[in-house]
Parts: structure tokens; C-alpha cells; sequence
């Protein structure tokens, strides 16, 4: 089930995204940007409650939709809960030209992101600190 980001989860998603970065963003602009975005959140049904299986950020920079942050459980992984939050959130942007991200040259998501239509355009050095990024996007019209 893929639902939208509850305001009680944030320190979750918080904890989640800076996990993962060398150097994240400071908390309060990652606040900002789950303010102003959509969050969407992958969850399922366990045996007791319900368990989230990832989450994406998006928001709106320079009049197009960007995808800021999205990231699925290990154990949740090859299980199309990327694909579903990426539908799901393509979905909500259908009104607009194009939807974009960044994504390291070597993180393996790459291949799911050419699997579901996002293409390169081109290399952008200083989005990450560790190397350049590929800037991908995918045609919404």
C-alpha cells in the first residue's frame, strides 16, 4: 500500500536519509523539503502492524518535479516497491513536461530507473561530494 508521509515521521525519514549520505543535509533543510514536497511511504501489512518498506520525497524546483529522495528497505529490495513509489508519485506530477533525479554513475538503482523510462541527459559535477551525477529524466507527456 503506498500512502502519503504521516507529519509524526519525520525524525523516521530523518533518520533513513542521513543514514545513507556522507554529508547530508542539515535537518532543517530536509524538513523544509518534506514541507513543501510529497512523501509518499511504502508499507505492508506484518504480523502485528503495519511495516514500511521505503519512501519518496519529491518536490517541485524550477517549475519541474524532481525526485529528491527515495530509498527501500534492503530486505524490501526486487520486490517493486521502488517501481510502485516512482508510478505512484509519476502519477501525481502527470500535468507536467518531465520529472527528474540524480543518481550516482555507480548506485545500482540506475537500472530501474532505465527500466521504468528515465534516461540520461547529462553529468553534473557538485551534486555529491564523492563524484559527479547523472542527471535522468523521464517525459511525463
Amino acid at each position: 500500500m503506498i500512502r502519503e508521509h504521516k507529519q509524526d515521521e519525520l525524525e523516521y525519514l530523518w533518520n533513513y536519509h542521513k543514514d545513507r549520505f556522507p554529508n547530508p543535509v542539515p535537518f532543517w533543510q530536509f524538513r523544509e523539503t518534506i514541507e513543501k514536497g510529497k512523501v509518499l511511504i511504502s508499507e505492508i501489512q506484518g504480523e502485528w502492524d503495519l511495516i514500511i518498506e521505503g519512501f519518496l520525497i519529491s518536490l517541485i524546483d524550477q517549475d519541474e518535479p524532481w525526485i529528491w529522495d527515495i530509498y527501500t528497505k534492503p530486505w524490501h529490495r526486487n520486490r517493486g516497491v521502488g517501481s510502485a513509489l516512482l508510478n505512484e508519485i509519476e502519477k501525481h506530477y502527470k500535468g507536467y513536461k518531465r520529472i527528474c533525479l540524480y543518481v550516482a554513475p555507480d548506485n545500482p538503482a540506475q537500472k530501474l530507473y532505465f527500466d521504468l523510462g528515465y534516461r540520461v541527459i547529462e553529468v553534473v559535477d557538485h551534486v555529491y561530494e564523492t563524484g559527479p551525477a547523472l542527471k535522468m529524466v523521464k517525459n511525463l507527456i
